[in-house]
Protein backbone atom coordinates (compact mmCIF):
# COMPACT_ATOMS: atom_id res chain seq x y z
CA UNK A 1 0.00 0.00 0.00
CA UNK A 2 1.45 3.39 -1.00
CA UNK A 3 1.62 6.41 1.30
CA UNK A 4 -1.06 8.11 -0.79
CA UNK A 5 -3.42 5.14 -0.49
CA UNK A 6 -2.77 4.89 3.23
CA UNK A 7 -3.50 8.58 3.71
CA UNK A 8 -6.76 8.32 1.75
CA UNK A 9 -7.91 5.36 3.81
CA UNK A 10 -6.87 7.09 7.04
CA UNK A 11 -9.01 10.09 6.11
CA UNK A 12 -12.02 7.87 5.45
CA UNK A 13 -11.58 6.16 8.82
CA UNK A 14 -11.22 9.53 10.55
CA UNK A 15 -14.40 10.79 8.90
CA UNK A 16 -16.26 7.60 9.82
CA UNK A 17 -15.21 8.02 13.43
CA UNK A 18 -16.15 11.70 13.64
CA UNK A 19 -19.50 11.21 11.92
CA UNK A 20 -20.49 8.40 14.28
CA UNK A 21 -20.75 10.98 17.09
CA UNK A 22 -24.07 12.81 17.19
CA UNK A 23 -24.00 16.06 19.15
CA UNK A 24 -26.25 19.09 18.86
CA UNK A 25 -28.26 17.59 16.00
CA UNK A 26 -25.22 16.79 13.87
CA UNK A 27 -25.04 20.26 12.31
CA UNK A 28 -21.91 21.71 10.75
CA UNK A 29 -20.71 23.54 13.87
CA UNK A 30 -20.63 20.42 16.02
CA UNK A 31 -19.21 18.28 13.23
CA UNK A 32 -16.39 20.79 12.88
CA UNK A 33 -15.70 21.17 16.61
CA UNK A 34 -15.65 17.42 17.25
CA UNK A 35 -13.57 16.84 14.13
CA UNK A 36 -11.05 19.46 15.24
CA UNK A 37 -10.58 17.76 18.60
CA UNK A 38 -10.29 14.32 16.98
CA UNK A 39 -7.63 15.62 14.59
CA UNK A 40 -5.82 17.64 17.25
CA UNK A 41 -5.27 14.51 19.33
CA UNK A 42 -3.75 12.91 16.23
CA UNK A 43 -1.27 15.76 15.94
CA UNK A 44 -2.99 17.35 12.93
CA UNK A 45 -3.19 21.17 13.25
CA UNK A 46 -6.66 22.63 12.71
CA UNK A 47 -8.67 25.79 13.05
CA UNK A 48 -12.37 26.57 12.77
CA UNK A 49 -13.46 28.27 9.55
CA UNK A 50 -16.71 30.17 8.98
CA UNK A 51 -18.03 31.29 5.62
CA UNK A 52 -20.44 30.28 2.90
CA UNK A 53 -20.95 26.94 1.15
CA UNK A 54 -22.35 26.23 -2.31
CA UNK A 55 -22.58 22.67 -3.69
CA UNK A 56 -23.96 21.84 -7.13
CA UNK A 57 -26.08 18.68 -6.81
CA UNK A 58 -28.04 18.61 -10.07
CA UNK A 59 -28.51 20.06 -13.56
CA UNK A 60 -30.17 23.37 -12.68
CA UNK A 61 -27.52 25.91 -11.60
CA UNK A 62 -29.94 27.70 -9.25
CA UNK A 63 -32.50 25.19 -8.01
CA UNK A 64 -30.20 22.18 -7.65
CA UNK A 65 -27.75 23.80 -5.26
CA UNK A 66 -27.01 23.22 -1.59
CA UNK A 67 -26.47 26.78 -0.42
CA UNK A 68 -25.50 27.79 3.09
CA UNK A 69 -24.94 31.43 2.24
CA UNK A 70 -26.61 34.71 1.41
CA UNK A 71 -26.02 37.32 -1.28
CA UNK A 72 -22.77 36.96 -3.19
CA UNK A 73 -22.42 33.34 -2.00
CA UNK A 74 -21.09 34.68 1.31
CA UNK A 75 -22.08 33.56 4.78
CA UNK A 76 -23.88 36.35 6.63
CA UNK A 77 -26.49 37.35 9.19
CA UNK A 78 -29.96 37.99 7.73
CA UNK A 79 -31.90 39.75 10.43
CA UNK A 80 -31.59 37.60 13.54
CA UNK A 81 -30.84 34.48 11.48
CA UNK A 82 -27.43 33.40 10.29
CA UNK A 83 -26.94 31.68 6.96
CA UNK A 84 -23.52 30.14 6.58
CA UNK A 85 -21.33 27.15 7.17
CA UNK A 86 -18.57 25.94 9.53
CA UNK A 87 -15.76 23.67 8.44
CA UNK A 88 -12.17 22.84 9.42
CA UNK A 89 -9.09 24.42 7.95
CA UNK A 90 -5.87 22.40 8.25
CA UNK A 91 -2.97 24.10 6.56
CA UNK A 92 -3.98 24.42 2.92
CA UNK A 93 -6.72 21.74 3.23
CA UNK A 94 -10.46 22.17 3.67
CA UNK A 95 -11.95 19.43 5.84
CA UNK A 96 -15.73 19.09 6.17
CA UNK A 97 -17.30 16.18 8.04
CA UNK A 98 -20.86 17.48 7.61
CA UNK A 99 -21.19 16.73 3.88
CA UNK A 100 -23.15 13.52 4.46
CA UNK A 101 -25.82 15.58 6.27
CA UNK A 102 -26.52 18.00 3.44
CA UNK A 103 -29.23 16.11 1.61
CA UNK A 104 -31.30 15.70 4.77
CA UNK A 105 -30.76 19.31 5.89
CA UNK A 106 -31.90 20.61 2.48
CA UNK A 107 -35.25 18.80 2.61
CA UNK A 108 -38.17 21.28 2.46
CA UNK A 109 -39.22 20.72 6.08
CA UNK A 110 -35.71 21.52 7.36
CA UNK A 111 -34.81 24.40 5.05
CA UNK A 112 -33.50 27.45 6.84
CA UNK A 113 -36.22 30.14 6.94
CA UNK A 114 -33.84 32.72 5.45
CA UNK A 115 -33.36 30.64 2.28
CA UNK A 116 -35.77 30.85 -0.70
CA UNK A 117 -38.17 27.92 -1.00
CA UNK A 118 -40.05 28.84 -4.18
CA UNK A 119 -37.78 27.00 -6.61
CA UNK A 120 -38.91 23.49 -5.76
CA UNK A 121 -36.86 20.67 -4.26
CA UNK A 122 -33.31 19.92 -5.35
CA UNK A 123 -32.97 17.29 -8.08
CA UNK A 124 -30.11 15.15 -6.79
CA UNK A 125 -28.07 14.02 -9.77
CA UNK A 126 -25.09 13.52 -7.48
CA UNK A 127 -25.32 12.27 -3.91
CA UNK A 128 -22.94 14.25 -1.67
CA UNK A 129 -20.09 12.15 -0.27
CA UNK A 130 -19.76 11.61 3.47
CA UNK A 131 -16.98 14.20 3.78
CA UNK A 132 -14.60 16.48 1.92
CA UNK A 133 -10.87 16.63 2.65
CA UNK A 134 -9.44 18.55 -0.27
CA UNK A 135 -6.87 21.25 -1.12
CA UNK A 136 -8.36 24.71 -0.60
CA UNK A 137 -7.36 25.69 -4.14
CA UNK A 138 -9.82 23.13 -5.57
CA UNK A 139 -12.85 24.61 -3.77
CA UNK A 140 -12.10 28.34 -4.07
CA UNK A 141 -14.78 30.24 -6.05
CA UNK A 142 -14.06 31.24 -9.63
CA UNK A 143 -14.99 34.82 -10.48
CA UNK A 144 -18.10 34.93 -12.63
CA UNK A 145 -19.23 31.37 -11.85
CA UNK A 146 -22.09 31.03 -9.36
CA UNK A 147 -21.49 27.30 -8.94
CA UNK A 148 -19.00 24.71 -10.12
CA UNK A 149 -19.59 21.48 -12.00
CA UNK A 150 -22.13 18.99 -10.65
CA UNK A 151 -20.77 17.30 -7.56
CA UNK A 152 -18.29 20.09 -6.74
CA UNK A 153 -18.41 22.66 -3.90
CA UNK A 154 -17.35 26.23 -3.29
CA UNK A 155 -16.18 27.30 0.18
CA UNK A 156 -16.45 31.07 0.43
CA UNK A 157 -16.00 33.87 2.93
CA UNK A 158 -18.12 35.66 5.52
CA UNK A 159 -19.63 39.14 5.33
CA UNK A 160 -20.66 41.31 8.26
CA UNK A 161 -21.24 40.43 11.94
CA UNK A 162 -20.61 36.81 12.92
CA UNK A 163 -23.26 34.65 14.61
CA UNK A 164 -23.31 34.38 18.43
CA UNK A 165 -22.08 30.87 19.27
CA UNK A 166 -20.90 31.27 22.87
CA UNK A 167 -23.54 28.90 24.26
CA UNK A 168 -22.73 26.31 21.60
CA UNK A 169 -19.02 26.58 22.42
CA UNK A 170 -19.68 26.00 26.11
CA UNK A 171 -21.81 22.93 25.39
CA UNK A 172 -19.28 21.54 22.93
CA UNK A 173 -16.34 22.18 25.29
CA UNK A 174 -18.07 20.32 28.11
CA UNK A 175 -18.60 17.34 25.82
CA UNK A 176 -15.08 17.41 24.40
CA UNK A 177 -13.63 17.22 27.92
CA UNK A 178 -15.87 14.33 28.97
CA UNK A 179 -14.24 10.95 29.74
CA UNK A 180 -16.62 9.04 27.48
CA UNK A 181 -15.64 11.04 24.40
CA UNK A 182 -11.92 10.78 25.15
CA UNK A 183 -12.35 7.00 25.55
CA UNK A 184 -14.25 6.89 22.25
CA UNK A 185 -11.44 8.76 20.50
CA UNK A 186 -8.82 6.42 21.92
CA UNK A 187 -10.81 3.36 20.84
CA UNK A 188 -11.09 4.65 17.26
CA UNK A 189 -7.39 5.52 17.13
CA UNK A 190 -6.57 1.95 18.18
CA UNK A 191 -9.18 0.27 15.96
CA UNK A 192 -7.91 1.96 12.80
CA UNK A 193 -4.26 2.34 13.91
CA UNK A 194 -4.69 6.01 13.09
CA UNK A 195 -1.75 7.40 15.03
CA UNK A 196 0.63 4.95 13.38
CA UNK A 197 -0.78 5.60 9.92
CA UNK A 198 -0.71 9.38 10.30
CA UNK A 199 2.90 9.21 11.51
CA UNK A 200 3.87 7.05 8.53
CA UNK A 201 2.19 9.42 6.07
CA UNK A 202 3.82 12.48 7.65
CA UNK A 203 7.28 10.91 7.50
CA UNK A 204 7.03 9.40 4.03
CA UNK A 205 6.82 5.79 5.17
CA UNK A 206 4.57 2.92 4.14
CA UNK A 207 2.31 1.66 6.91
CA UNK A 208 2.00 -2.11 7.12
CA UNK A 209 -0.83 -3.46 9.25
CA UNK A 210 0.97 -6.49 10.68
CA UNK A 211 -2.07 -7.62 12.67
CA UNK A 212 -4.08 -7.82 9.44
CA UNK A 213 -1.23 -9.58 7.66
CA UNK A 214 -1.06 -12.22 10.37
CA UNK A 215 -4.82 -12.71 10.19
CA UNK A 216 -4.68 -13.25 6.41
CA UNK A 217 -1.78 -15.68 6.79
CA UNK A 218 -3.70 -17.68 9.37
CA UNK A 219 -6.67 -17.97 7.03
Amino acid sequence: MSCGQSQTISRADIARSVRSIILGGGNCFYRAVIGMEFLRRLGIPTQLALGGLVYRAGPDPIRDVVSYCGAGNLGQMIGDDWVGHYWIQSGSDVIDFSVGDWRKSMSPDLMHPALPDDLGPIQWTVEPPEFFWVPETTVTPVVGQYTREIGQPYYTGWWGPTPPVEANYREAKATLDSPWLISFFDARYKEYALKERIWAAQHGHIFLDLSRSQQVAAE
